[in-house]
């Protein structure tokens, strides 16, 4: 989109600022994202543009990056785990809705999947320490018990395959949801609350 004239005057309308625009000190313009039915294509969903946003300080996103963000929200936690949402959240969250609830439900899942991965390793730690303690200690640990380990080490490695597989599916959910501008929420902890 190109700049309109600084004369105060548009040439399509004859007065006053082009869609998109709203004039700002003396004769100058700003670009401003228009609200409303000017966007027919975006689907309004659960979050319908908010023309209140507007009056904020900082400037809303357009409903295009609103999904954008949205969707990277939810995929960047495959990447990153929570770090790609935790930023996507703190930088978009008082500019649109959608990025505060979507950002923050994003954050919070990978965050409870960040515990289980923990709770996992440290079972898997545990396991190996009393497995090759017993052996270093000139104790025979017995074949019961080194299977019964083996069995909790495999059982970590089936529930790691399994949660990541459960991200995946549900991130990409998240993503579609966000790009539709509709709700969504993952059964997770609540570590960040509205």
């Amino acid at each position: 989109m190109t700049q309109p004239p600084h004369d105060g005057t548009h040439p399509q309308s004859g007065n006053g600022p082009p869609p998109g625009y709203h004039q700002y000190g003396q004769g100058g313009w700003q670009s401003g994202y228009p609200q409303g039915a000017q966007f027919p294509g975006v689907p309004q969903g659960d979050y319908p543009l908010d023309p209140a946003q507007q009056q904020m300080g900082e400037q809303p996103l357009s409903p295009s990056e609103e999904q954008g963000w949205g969707v990277a929200a939810h995929l960047g936690g495959l990447l990153v785990s929570f770090l790609v949402p935790l930023a996507i959240w703190l930088i978009f969250r008082r500019r649109s809705r959608l990025i505060n609830d979507h950002g923050r439900t994003a954050v919070n899942w990978e965050l409870t999947l960040l515990l289980f991965y923990v709770v996992g390793v440290v079972l898997a730690i545990i396991g190996y320490i009393s497995l090759f303690g017993a052996v270093i200690s000139g104790n025979d640990p017995g074949a019961g018990t080194a299977f019964g380990l083996v069995g909790i080490w495999a059982l970590v490695i089936v529930g790691f395959i399994v949660l990541w597989l459960l991200n995946l599916v549900l991130s990409i959910i998240g993503a579609l949801r966000a790009y539709r501008r509709q709700q969504f929420s993952y059964w997770a902890i609540p570590f960040i609350r509205s």
